[in-house]
């Protein structure tokens, strides 16, 4: 069992972001860097980031794109605590890139470049039908009992969701140069460099339909 933070609770300043060459995966970090996110607050510790939001009307979700929008401007605290968090991201990012990824991008690049999970009083979320893996997407409750229809999620009908923040990934460009006439294609991936673009790997834990 995780524990979920309220986004009422959530503190942008106990929010640890680490380098992401030290993150133990079972992917190659060199090829898949992502800077893990952690929780560090005055009276508990949390290894990674999960947030529990209050009941929010949907605006729209495409099944195609596996895109479920949230309008929570009904909830100022929790935007201002998103919007200073994404600011936080980017300013972190430009801070440490040269020593990351040896480059010298502005904010402004930076900033176009991102994918936000907050605009404009949304919150923008991941969530497929199915997984890469082939799995069901995210768990419904609905009615009393738990369902892997996501049928539920219309237009005007509230929700809670907890998501859990993985980290921060960021897109590389792929290495120009590669011996195909190679049995086994050998790529550098020293010569790949990051592109500038990054974005927030996430998980809908769960959704809870108001009845």
């Amino acid at each position: 069992m995780e524990w979920q933070l309220p986004v009422q609770k959530l503190e942008v300043g106990s929010i640890y972001i680490a380098s992401p060459w030290i993150r133990e995966s079972k992917y190659d970090n060199k090829s898949n860097p992502m800077s893990a996110l952690s929780y560090i607050g005055s009276q508990f510790r949390m290894p990674s980031l999960s947030i529990l939001f209050p009941p929010l009307p949907i605006v729209e979700y495409v099944p195609a794109a596996g895109r479920l929008v949230i309008d929570i401007s009904e909830t100022n605290l929790a935007c201002t605590k998103l919007a200073a968090f994404q600011e936080t991201i980017l300013q972190s990012i430009l801070c440490h890139q040269t020593a990351w990824f040896n480059t010298n991008y502005s904010i402004e690049e930076i900033r176009s470049k991102y994918t936000p999970i907050y605009k404009d009083n949304r919150l923008i979320l991941h969530c497929p039908v199915t997984t890469y893996s082939g799995s069901h997407g995210a768990p419904v409750y609905v009615d009393g009992s738990w369902d892997t229809s996501l049928t539920h999620l219309q237009p005007g009908k509230r929700i809670r969701v907890a998501v859990k923040l993985h980290g921060l990934s960021y897109l590389y460009n792929k290495p120009n140069h590669v011996n195909l006439l190679a049995e086994v294609p050998n790529v550098d991936l020293h010569a790949a460099t990051w592109s500038g673009k990054t974005r927030i790997q996430h998980k809908i834990m769960g959704i809870l339909v108001q009845p």
